[in-house]
This record gives C-alpha cells, sequence and structure tokens, in this order.
C-alpha cells in the first residue's frame, strides 16, 4: 500500500513538472531520473516481499499444530488380562492423580537443603458411572471372559475382589484427531452409589490405585 502511493505521488510530480514546464514527459523522466526511482522502489518492495514470505513459510514450519477434545469425544475401555477389551459406555468422568513425596536432604551445619530424594510414586484415582440395572465393572469383567467356560463368572463378588485391569481413554474428534490415555495395572479400592429422589440419575462411584500410567499422547490413529 505504501509503496503505490509513493509511486502515484512520483508519477504526479513528474507529469506536473513536464506540464508546466511545456516539455515532453520522457525528458522530464530523464532529467529527473524519475525512472530510477521507480525501479529502486518496485526493487525494493520486491525484496521486502520475498522476506516476509520467507519469514511467514518458516515460522508455519516451525509452528506445531495443537488440538484440544471435549468429554464427548473420550471413549472410554477396559482390559483385563488375557481378556477381550470391553467399552464403557457408562462413565461418565475419570480422574487420575500421580504423588510423590520427596524429602529434603541437609548437611551438617547448613539450614538450606543440599537437595531432595524422592520417595515412592504412588497413582490413584477414581470413576463415576452412571448406573443402569447392573454394576458396571463386573459386568465387564464377565463380559470380557465370556469366551472362556470359567466357574468364577457364576459366583457372585464385590468390585474389590475383580482381578487388575487397564483403563484406555481414547479421543478422537469430527476432524480425524486423536490422543490416547492409558492407566495400568488398575485394582478398585472403594465403592459408592447414591439412590436420591433428589438425583435425576444414580451415579456410581469408584476409587483406584494403579501401578503406572501412559500419559497422553496425540495421533495415535494419524496413519490408520
Amino acid at each position: 500500500m505504501e509503496i503505490t502511493e509513493s509511486l502515484e505521488k512520483l508519477m504526479k510530480s513528474v507529469y506536473e513538472g513536464a506540464k508546466n514546464n511545456n516539455v515532453s514527459l520522457y525528458q522530464t523522466f530523464k532529467d529527473s531520473k524519475a525512472l530510477e526511482k521507480i525501479w529502486s522502489a518496485i526493487s525494493q518492495n520486491t525484496l521486502n516481499s520475498k522476506k516476509e514470505h520467507a519469514l511467514f513459510q518458516a515460522s508455519t514450519v516451525s509452528k506445531e499444530i495443537y488440538t484440544s477434545f471435549s468429554g464427548t469425544d473420550a471413549k472410554v475401555s477396559l482390559a483385563f488380562k488375557f481378556g477381550q477389551p470391553v467399552a464403557i459406555g457408562e462413565a461418565q468422568t475419570v480422574t487420575y492423580s500421580i504423588y510423590r513425596p520427596m524429602v529434603p536432604v541437609y548437611n551438617l551445619g547448613s539450614a538450606k537443603p543440599a537437595g531432595f530424594v524422592r520417595g515412592p510414586r504412588t497413582i490413584a484415582g477414581s470413576i463415576i458411572f452412571t448406573v443402569f440395572d447392573r454394576n458396571v465393572l463386573i459386568a465387564a469383567m464377565h463380559k470380557a471372559y465370556s469366551q472362556y467356560d470359567v466357574k468364577c463368572l457364576n459366583k457372585s463378588m464385590l468390585t474389590d475382589e475383580l482381578p487388575p485391569f487397564d483403563i484406555q481413554i481414547t479421543f478422537l474428534n469430527e476432524y480425524g484427531q486423536s490422543a490416547l490415555l492409558a492407566i495400568h495395572d488398575v485394582h478398585i479400592t472403594s465403592e459408592g452409589q447414591v439412590s436420591s429422589i433428589e438425583d435425576m440419575i444414580t451415579e456410581n462411584t469408584v476409587q483406584y490405585i494403579a501401578s503406572d500410567i501412559t500419559v497422553m499422547q496425540p495421533d495415535v490413529y494419524e496413519n490408520k
């Protein structure tokens, strides 16, 4: 925009000069060296454009693309050892937390810590299910081992008696972007449920501890 305005002003001044002096426009251009000025201005503008374009390309290449997911993009599935993976549509909320205590180490005669020592790591969290007419986790275990003829499936059990399992949360939105989070070796420690006339739905909440976790990773289904 600036270069165009400058050229227009230059051309106007050259034309006015030629008109007032009754000389040809070519002669005025030649005497005032206006052609050199115009060519220099155009060349400088082209160079600046190339620099801006190169800068734009560099910034585009170096910039990573991030995306986000809502709860409606998440699918929860359970994987019992040697069993079939089971999708859990009743899951409302899955939480996890990682805690590792750290203790300061002091030198004799110094009040400032010389360093810190790390303690054992604890991975724990909770899952909230929408209740229909059965316990979600026990039903999931029965479905996972339905291909086997085992007598333990016929026995009544509680959720704290379930074998350990993995929780896999798959995120996939309408743009084809995906991510994965997995919690390994999950053990149920407690369970609670409330039925009330104040609630439109009944929820079941379980707490768990786990031995390991694979934190959220993007583009797990990029090439599939």
